[in-house]
């Protein structure tokens, strides 16, 4: 539809915004990290950690709609481009989605040792 009254007028297609890289990685993964999400009680519903990581992506310049992300946590698509798998896997494992040590300075990532504890 290059003559369409929608198209750019140099006959080039209009530019879409970005969707993640086009290599694609087994949903089975994102579902199974969503789940874990889920159950560490991270997140009320499928639908806030979707909205989570619709966030997050954007922040890396993807633009996802959350119906989808929802779809592909739920394990409804077979696969999925691997920052979707990469942004879940921050906010399963580290709750937040934040780096420890990195992104929130106030919180090392170690396990803090007390005066009184037999470790010290």
């Amino acid at each position: 539809m290059l003559n369409s009254p929608h198209s750019p007028k140099s006959g080039q297609l209009e530019p879409r915004q970005p969707h993640g890289s086009p290599e694609r990685r087994p949903g089975t993964l994102v579902r199974a990290m969503g789940e874990f999400a889920l159950s560490k009680g991270l997140f009320p519903s499928k639908e806030s950690l979707a909205r989570k990581l619709c966030k997050d992506l954007k922040s890396y310049g993807i633009i996802y709609h959350v119906r989808t992300l929802k779809r592909q946590i739920s394990g409804f698509i077979a696969t999925v481009p691997s920052e979707v798998q990469s942004a879940l896997a921050k906010i399963a494992f580290n709750g937040n989605g934040q780096r420890s040590g990195v992104d929130n300075p106030g919180r090392s990532g170690r396990r803090a040792v007390y005066p009184s504890s037999p470790f010290a």
